[in-house]
């Protein structure tokens, strides 16, 4: 089994680039900047409220969880790198 997780694992990493850069090649040539401006207080309202959310949810679960506070300070950078879902849904919009 680990043998096949191996092959896979070597797979993914060789097609990534075919879909990572068309990906957010055309997702972010396809935002409207013009709206940057106009919208940059609120997405940073947003940002910031999502960060702090993640931060403080990861921390809430470590202390439920019963687990050593050093798993707090680490596992909320897992849930705040999906750049590709965040584009996605903001072309959408």
């Amino acid at each position: 089994m680990p043998r096949n997780r191996l092959e896979m694992k070597s797979i993914l990493k060789s097609c990534a680039v075919w879909v990572y850069v068309p990906f957010f090649t055309l997702a972010g040539a396809a935002l409207d900047l013009s709206m940057f401006g106009k919208a940059f207080g609120v997405a940073l309202a947003l940002f910031m409220t999502r960060a702090v959310s993640i931060v403080v949810g990861t921390w809430l679960g470590v202390f439920a969880s019963g687990l050593p506070g050093k798993y707090g300070k680490i596992s909320w950078m897992a849930y705040v790198t999906q750049a590709g879902v965040t584009l996605g849904l903001s072309k959408k919009i």
